[in-house]
């Protein structure tokens, strides 16, 4: 039978892959060494050039943390289609799809807008001690922004920007195909890897996409069974996160030489020869997902579940579409700023770092009420 409740380890994840997207593009922008392994821009003794081929890097990795958010993105809406009833089931999947564009447009387009209007303050006053080049003129740059970002991964606006269009494509997509899947249909958990696998010959990071689908289809019609005792079930649990981290470890920016070289005959056999990491990284969010899962269905204590990390998700696209903004602004002004009167790089880091993070948060939880919170209101009177 269809169990309809909320998984509340998922908003949880949500909040720490924000904060970890956050942490990989601070780390992108400081401690490049850390993802090109480039040994002479090591600024932490080698530990960030170890770090770019190293499994622990599956914390900085942000590739990772965004096919995380590409796969909860797709197995939220599918999750809801697959719940409700035949008679019900046009009536939902027409509201999902009426309400998509709109409700990601308000949020991107007033990220958007903001950073035009900082980048006018920051010019006007001279301020703008690291020039960021717009490739649009104003009126051109806001349309880019209500149309351009939600069809092509390029989107020449401010930082994840680039992943928009596949969340939303990607959410499209998710909700199409959950239409289909009924427990009966027992074939279709095999037609969505087959899906899966036709993707990785072209747009590969839709592939994370049809697994937070298949995942969808797995534990809504019940096709996993937990008839196994409580032991087995934390074992495949701690298995399928353990996987999960390894393969999201995977480096995005370095060809591995150490154990992940395993895979290279598989890299050799793609068809698509860019972004290849997508697979594992992709594969690895799915065993994460279902091992948390399995871990929780074994009833022991989820951290992820915790206020704190209930409360991360419930700002993350706000922390996921702002902290760039401080990162540009803020963070590269801190950095030069007290890396001179400092003389040290490392230290500058440590006192930057809690500063863009607490006004990150706090820039998200005011997001959510002026912004997030209204255009959920109105949409839901509208549509």
């Amino acid at each position: 039978m269809k169990q309809k409740k909320r998984i509340e380890w998922l908003d949880g994840l949500k909040g720490l892959a924000c904060m970890l997207v956050f942490a990989h593009h601070y780390m992108l922008a400081y401690f490049s060494a850390a993802y090109f392994g480039l040994e002479r821009e090591s600024r932490l003794r080698g530990i960030d050039t170890y770090l770019s081929t190293s499994p622990l890097g599956v914390f900085l990795n942000g590739n990772f943390q965004v096919c995380i958010f590409l796969l909860i993105a797709a197995f939220l809406p599918a999750k809801q289609i697959m719940e409700c009833k035949k008679e019900n089931l046009k009536q939902v999947a027409g509201k999902m799809l009426l309400k998509r564009y709109p409700r990601l447009l308000i949020p991107v387009f007033s990220v958007g807008a903001l950073n035009l209007i900082i980048i006018a303050i920051v010019d006007f006053f001279g301020i703008n001690f690291k020039p960021v080049v717009v490739p649009y003129d104003t009126w051109p740059y806001l349309l880019h922004s209500m149309y351009d970002v939600f069809l092509v991964p390029e989107s020449g606006l401010v930082g994840p920007m680039w992943s928009i269009s596949y969340i939303f494509l990607g959410s499209i997509m998710a909700i199409v195909l959950a239409i289909p899947a009924e427990k009966e249909r027992k074939y279709m958990p095999l037609a969505y890897l087959l899906i899966a696998r036709a993707l990785c010959r072209q747009i590969m990071l839709f592939m994370p996409c049809v697994l937070g689908v298949f995942l969808a289809d797995l534990i809504v019609n019940e096709r996993i069974k937990f008839s196994i005792s409580r032991r087995w079930k934390i074992i495949r649990a701690i298995a399928l996160i353990g996987g999960g981290l390894f393969l999201g470890g995977y480096p995005s920016y370095v060809k591995p030489k150490n154990i992940y070289s395993i895979f290279d005959f598989i890299i050799k056999n793609m068809e698509q020869h860019e972004s290849q990491y997508v697979v594992f990284h992709a594969i690895g969010a799915a065993l994460l997902f279902l091992g948390i899962y399995l871990w929780n269905e074994a009833g022991l204590f989820s951290v992820l579940s915790t206020k704190l990390f209930t409360f991360l998700g419930s700002i993350s696209f706000g922390v996921y579409l702002l902290h760039m903004v401080w990162l540009e602004f803020l963070g590269h002004y801190g950095m030069e700023t007290l890396n001179v009167k400092l003389g040290t790089y490392a230290k500058a880091a440590c006192i930057v770092w809690p500063i863009l993070v607490l006004g990150t948060i706090l820039s998200a939880i005011l997001f959510r009420q002026i912004v997030e919170k209204p255009a959920e209101k109105l949409l839901s009177k509208i549509v």
